[in-house]
């Protein structure tokens, strides 16, 4: 009851849903700085904009990632930027050319890697450590803080696909686990490489922690 007499503890449940919805269901623009990252980060696609296709752009289809804890802390959410590499007046290599599956420039000599070196080479970086943009970051809230110490690992999957309501809105996806860097499951699959962590990833039932966000 407030002082007129109006009993309002039937909207309460409803009120507080529809904020927990708003704050921490969609991704919000954000300007970080390195200070503020808690984990080294993961490349969840790559796009090279010769070759893709319309279907390739429109979204990432589920990807591993793991992150490692840099230090402790009570991490908040999960952050996402871009990055694009151009490399001009080099030759095109194709992916279905190279080793690792990505493409890549090819210079006159041979030599088929991205040179930060090289005059022709510029990079735009919208990550935290690059400086401020005006395209800041993506922010993903979590609706619980996840504790974490130096070392720590965060092992799952993400994806992003359009909702069903606007070509400009979509929703995004992540499951992830924790494990603990003085656990015995973590010293057994600390010298693990990344294909037997996805096999590992894939045997496993379900994940302990789900959330999903809306980006307009």
């Amino acid at each position: 009851m407030d002082e007129f007499g109006v009993d309002f503890r039937a909207l309460t449940t409803d009120y507080i849903e529809e904020q927990h919805e708003y704050y921490l269901g969609h991704s919000r623009w954000v300007q970080l700085d390195e200070s503020d990252m808690a984990t080294d980060a993961a490349r969840i696609k790559h796009i090279d904009t010769k070759t893709v296709s319309l279907d390739e752009a429109k979204g990432v289809e589920q990807t591993r990632f793991r992150l490692v804890a840099q230090r402790d802390v009570n991490a908040t959410g999960f952050v996402g930027w871009f990055t694009v590499d151009f490399n001009y007046g080099k030759p095109f290599v194709p992916e279905s050319e190279r080793e690792d599956g990505l493409s890549r420039e090819k210079s006159e000599d041979g030599n088929d890697d991205l040179d930060e070196d090289d005059p022709g080479f510029v990079q735009l970086s919208t990550s935290p450590n690059a400086g401020k943009t005006h395209w800041g970051q993506q922010y993903f809230p979590l609706r619980r803080h996840l504790p974490l110490k130096a070392g720590d690992v965060v092992e799952g999957t993400f994806e992003m696909f359009r909702s069903n309501q606007t070509h400009r809105t979509y929703k995004v996806r992540a499951k992830w686990n924790t494990v603990d860097e003085t656990s015995e499951r973590f010293q057994n699959n600390a010298s693990e490489k990344i294909d037997d962590i996805n096999d590992r990833v894939d045997r496993r039932e379900k994940y302990e922690h789900f959330a999903e966000w809306s980006i307009e």
